[in-house]
């Protein structure tokens, strides 16, 4: 992370991890709460996934070398309904099965 000033622009260096965790937790402390950083990691990750963020964005965004990393974080399996469909299959029946599954609406 960086300071970015008024006009936008870089400032500064970057923060340390202990800057981060000092900041993290002074604020968690006044809201009476324990957060560590790295569970607004994991929730900004979780969140970006819940509104259908691309994975590749998503592991851009946390600086996984992998997509596997990214699934291996977000706890996912692979999904194999958006491999290519074998001739006879219907991938939006297929699609639409997997979410009622998991209790999304389409």
């Amino acid at each position: 992370m960086r300071p970015v000033n008024k006009t936008g622009q870089l400032a500064g260096t970057s923060m340390t991890a202990q800057s981060i965790f000092e900041v993290v937790e002074r604020y968690s402390t006044l809201l009476g709460i324990h957060v560590a950083p790295h569970d607004l990691r994991r929730t900004f990750a979780k969140l970006a996934h819940k509104g259908h963020a691309p994975l590749e964005q998503i592991q851009l965004s946390l600086g996984h070398a992998s997509v596997q990393t990214t699934e291996r974080y977000l706890g996912l399996e692979q999904d194999l309904v958006d491999t290519a469909p074998r001739h006879g299959t219907d991938r939006t029946a297929a699609a639409r099965g997997r979410r009622d599954r998991q209790g999304e609406e389409p």
